[in-house]
């Protein structure tokens, strides 16, 4: 039995990266040397990115909710006979250093299908990854943002995910207390 690819809606596979990636039937890969700014959505979320894979807003129907703006830092940590950082301490040394994405050094990888759609954004010590999924239910509500961190080999560093957005929340925070109490 002879099947035709060509009729399938599978993914569709963008990367932007140093290495060659081949097109393996029946996905299509787009290898580019350079990346424009995009937008992944549903029928709930438009999500913008700029040309380096990084989050730059959220739309919910016609109207932009937040311009949201995605940096990875990091902290070195106390020396000496100070306090060391640890599971349950922050002790930064100073202030947070960006970690800069670089568009000819870093890796990133658009898959847009059916079902869902994600970018991973490579950047050092840092794999990003941002899926919308395209489903009616819950599901389609929100971004799901994953980091992987792969901190081996490094000595007294402290890295954080920095949302920098238009939101004015006035004096208060508000935490989640890492997911357990969010309703």
């Amino acid at each position: 039995m002879l099947l035709n690819f060509r009729n399938l809606n599978v993914a569709r596979v963008v990367v932007r990266d140093s290495r060659s990636i081949d097109s393996v039937v029946p996905f299509t890969v787009d290898v580019k040397e350079r990346l424009d700014p995009f937008t992944l959505e549903n029928s709930h979320l438009k999500a913008s990115f700029d040309s380096n894979g990084l989050l730059s807003s959220i739309s919910h129907g016609e109207r932009e909710t937040a311009s949201v703006a995605i940096q990875f830092v990091h902290y070195g940590t106390r020396r000496g006979n100070q306090m060391m950082s640890g599971a349950y301490l922050f002790l930064p040394d100073g202030p947070a250093q960006v970690v800069e994405a670089n568009a000819e050094e870093n890796g990133v990888r658009i898959v847009e299908g059916s079902i869902r759609s994600q970018v991973v954004v490579t950047l050092p010590l840092i794999v990003h990854q941002v899926t919308l999924h395209r489903s009616p239910g819950i599901d389609g509500l929100h971004l799901d943002i994953d980091n992987l961190v792969n901190l081996s080999g490094q000595r007294n560093l402290e890295v954080a995910m920095r949302f920098v957005t238009n939101v004015n929340s006035g004096a208060a925070f508000y935490s989640d207390l890492n997911g357990l109490q969010v309703n």
